[in-house]
């Protein structure tokens, strides 16, 4: 194992497979928000907040991710 990674504040699980592309590892939480992590580091990059869980997987393409959440939103 390289490294480990859980929100320091939310300690909520994940569900979702991750996406990893140019350098950084992607994945929805149970804490409402899609997590990218540095790929080297599991340093957070990222964050964006959604309104329900996200358990489905990200898909990456040209630069953009793609994920549901259980809002009914992509």
């Amino acid at each position: 194992m390289i490294w480990r990674y859980e929100h320091p504040e939310r300690k909520f699980p994940f569900y979702s497979s991750a996406a990893v592309a140019a350098g950084k590892v992607v994945l929805g939480g149970r804490d409402k928000l899609v997590h990218c992590l540095n790929a080297s580091t599991g340093k957070p990059v990222w964050s964006f907040p959604t309104r329900a869980r996200v358990d489905s997987s990200p898909a990456i393409s040209e630069g953009r991710v793609y994920i549901g959440s259980n809002d009914g939103r992509l």
